[in-house]
Formats: C-alpha cells, structure tokens, sequence
C-alpha cells in the first residue's frame, strides 16, 4: 500500500512537471497551440485545460513566474479583425433597423397621436435594441463560418492591457462602418412626407369644425380652405362637402381660380359658367358637385404674401355670392391667418391638445365676425 501511494505520487509529481513544461511551452511558442488542438480534439483540449487551470493555482507558489511575449503585430492585426467584422454586423443591423422603425413609426403612431420625430427615433432605437439581442448569436455563428484567421495567442497574452486595447478599438471601428453603412435606408426615405402628415393631421383637427362653420355661415354647399406650399409650387387642401369622408387635394399654384386668387391675392366671386368650366373643370370631380358660383378670398401673412385661400362653393339660398358675402369671408380669413402662421412655425414638441384649443379660439372668432355682420345687416 505504501509503495502504491509513493508511485502515485510520484506519477503526479511527473504529470505536474509535465504539465508545467507544457504550459510554459505554450506561453513562449503560442503558434504551437493551433496544432496542440489539432492533433488532441476539442474534448482533449478542454480536459486539458482543466487540469492546468487546477495545477496552475497549486504550483504558482512553487514555481518562478514566466515572463509573458508581448503578441507581435500579426497577432495583434488579427486581434484586431477579429473584433472589427462582427461588429460591423451589429452596427449595420442596429442602425438600418432603427432608420426603418423610427421611419414607420414616425409616419404612423406620429401622425395618429402627435409625437415628436425624436421620439420616433427613440422608439426605432428600442426595436433595434430587442432585435439585437436576439440576433446577436446569429451573427457570432454567420461570422465564424468566415473561417478567418485565429491569433495564436496564450491565455496570459489575451489578458495584456495592449490585446485588450487593440481588442476595443476594432470593436469600435467595426461599429462605426457597420452604422455608416447602416444608414441606407435614408437613401429611400423622404423625410418631407410624415412631415405633410403631421401639418395635414393638425390641419384635420385645427379646421374640421372650422370649415363647417365656415360653409354653414356662408350658406355654401361646400367649404374649402387651401395652404400654399411655394416649396412645391402648389396648393394642397381637405375638403369637406356633404360626405362622411374628406377628400385631400394637391394643385398646382396657378391653377383654376383658387389659383388665381392665390397668385394675385385678389377676390374671386364669380357664377359665370363660361369661366368655371374653362378654369375650374377638374373641381367637379373631386367635390362631387355640380359648380353654379365660386367665392374664392386670399389670406396674407404678416409679409403681406399669400399663405392660404380659402374658398366656398355654391350659395344654396341664390344664384351669386353677394359683396356682403365677400366681406364676411375676408374677415373670416383674417382670423384663419394667424391660426395658419401658428401652424407653419409650430415646433414638434407643441401637443395636439394645443391645437385643439387653438380651434375653439378661432371658432369663437368666425362666430364673432359672422354675428358682427349680421347685427350690421340688422342695424341697417
């Protein structure tokens, strides 16, 4: 029994030895590590492994410390492209999901409930982040199959500070070019429509009931309030008749009468059918209605240039819109005019709400001016 016992012992005293030759090997010749695990398997190595991991602690006391090789520059160039490829991945994923999620988002839920673009953005970022992390293992699989080539570096070279800083800067620069090239999606995206989303929205909710208002008190089978869009050379509007849904129009700047009116800045009030149908014939189609009269009244900004016209169609109670009706509808402009400035310089931040009770206010407004006329028709 005694001599079983000193022969193990023995036998481990050489296995130690051993094993500490081979690890010292290892750490001056760390290119022999590749063929090591070549010729042993994986499941070798990773016994292996354990056994000098449990040795190292026992003999670091008994043994002198080995002095670690700085890597070479191969080694670290490969270090270095190692971390540069796989988060090019990331930073192509995060920043392409993002662009494409923020887009939508802003284009939906930000017409619907009226957030900011940045909160769109930030919305897209957290999408891109939950993708991330499921996709995260993917790419490390993807980017293996490169088969590209491995530093042979030792445990104690992986863990200098000049590994680890090489390391985390081809991480970062692997994230920079994966987030630049990331950004195509903005080659496809125009910024401008959830933009003209946002403006017609406030425009829906700023003058829905305005424009009805308008066409009640003007005793008109239709009421039509257009913005000039000089960017685009034209007029785009919501037109609100006797059907349930709105119709959206574009036109451009100089055409038909509201054209005029909004070219010239003059008063348009017309029943001639020879004028209508030569300037007006496409308005038939889309208001749905047969035109018999045409009251059309610019409204200026503060410079004096025409930013909107708003117009009404067909009196129901006589043939022509009478000079009293223009009046009544100049006033009523004049009142729609701030409203609209307030509009064009509206920042992201202000809150439907606002607008809401921005509407209220001019309501109240027309109603003043309507009632004005009317006492002056009464008094007369």
């Amino acid at each position: 029994f005694c001599s079983v016992s000193k022969a193990d012992q023995t036998f481990r005293l050489k296995t130690d030895e051993l094993l500490r030759d081979l690890a010292k090997l290892i750490e001056r010749r760390p290119e022999i590590a590749a063929e090591i695990e070549d010729s042993l398997g994986r499941q070798k190595i990773k016994t292996l492994k354990c056994v000098l991991d449990s040795n190292s602690s026992e003999s670091a006391s008994a043994s002198a410390p080995v002095p670690i090789r700085p890597p070479g520059k191969r080694a670290l160039s490969l270090v270095c492209l190692q971390a540069i490829i796989p988060f090019i991945a990331f930073g192509f994923i995060d920043n392409a999901v993002m662009i494409l999620a923020g887009e939508y988002i802003d284009s939906t839920a930000g017409v619907v409930f009226g957030i900011s673009t940045m909160a769109a953005a930030a919305l897209g970022n957290i999408v891109s982040d939950v993708l991330g992390i499921g996709l995260g293992g993917w790419v490390e699989a993807k980017v293996a199959k490169f088969g590209l080539p491995r530093p042979k570096l030792s445990q104690s070279q992986e863990r200098l500070p000049i590994t680890r800083r090489v390391h985390y800067f081809g991480n970062a620069v692997g994230l920079v070019i994966g987030c630049l090239l990331g950004m195509f999606p903005l080659l496809f995206i125009n910024a401008g429509v959830a933009e003209m989303r946002k403006r017609m929205e406030r425009l829906d909710i700023l003058f829905e009931s305005v424009i009805q208002y308008v066409r009640t008190a003007l005793d008109s089978e239709v009421a039509t309030l257009y913005v000039v869009d000089r960017e685009n050379n034209q007029l785009f509007t919501q037109t609100h008749s006797n059907h349930d849904t709105p119709d959206r129009v574009n036109i451009v700047l100089d055409e038909g009468l509201v054209g005029r009116c909004a070219t010239t800045g003059r008063v348009v009030n017309t029943s001639d059918r020879g004028v209508l149908r030569r300037h007006d014939s496409s308005f038939d189609t889309v208001s749905k209605v047969h035109v018999n009269s045409v009251l059309c009244t610019p409204i200026f900004g503060r410079n004096k240039e025409v930013i909107g016209v708003l117009q009404v169609v067909n009196k129901k109670s006589s043939k022509d819109f009478t000079t009293r009706d223009e009046h009544i509808l100049a006033s009523m402009a004049t009142h729609l005019s701030v409203a609209l400035q307030n509009l064009n310089a509206a920042t992201e931040n202000v809150k439907l709400e606002q607008y809401a009770e921005t509407k209220i206010e001019i309501l109240d407004a027309l109603k003043s001016s309507y009632e004005h006329y009317n006492l002056q028709k009464f008094e007369s």
